[in-house]
């Protein structure tokens, strides 16, 4: 099984750096079922906490994802899609199951 961490401008470094850690805390046998790489449709230099993230998927179609997680904001950041990144997201197959992390507000 193939799953996207989908990283964008403002993106709250603890939602990746949980889904990351929590896929490297599964047992060996279990890690072998999936396969999981950090996406970006852009490169992205740094997120506003300092925390760089290194994109392995860049700007490339999501189709051969079946899991998306889709993190939340840095709290008191904004964050307007543009309708190129919203065509890059849509992608990713009907199939897939999207996982949206976030508080909420």
């Amino acid at each position: 099984m193939r799953i996207a961490i989908v990283s964008y401008p403002n993106v709250c470094s603890m939602d990746v750096a949980g889904i990351s850690s929590l896929l490297e805390a599964l047992p060996k046998e279990v890690q072998q079922e999936f396969e999981w790489e950090t996406c970006c449709f852009l490169p992205i230099k740094s997120i506003a906490d300092g925390l760089t993230i290194n994109c392995t998927h860049v700007g490339l179609s999501l189709e051969k994802f079946d899991i998306l997680f889709l993190p939340g904001l840095q709290p008191q950041v904004a964050f307007e899609p543009t309708q190129e990144f919203l065509h890059w997201l849509s992608t990713a197959p009907q199939s897939a199951r999207w996982i949206a992390l976030g508080d909420s507000n």
